[in-house]
């Protein structure tokens, strides 16, 4: 796997976190 993919399915990891868990918007905004 690239490098692109795998931060973008971190990226994508990471929204879906903070779908579900509005508390986890720091951390959200960290791996953007």
């Amino acid at each position: 796997m690239d490098n692109k993919s795998k931060t973008w399915q971190k990226r994508s990891l990471s929204l879906f976190s903070f779908a579900f868990n509005p508390s986890a918007e720091q951390h959200w905004r960290n791996a953007l």
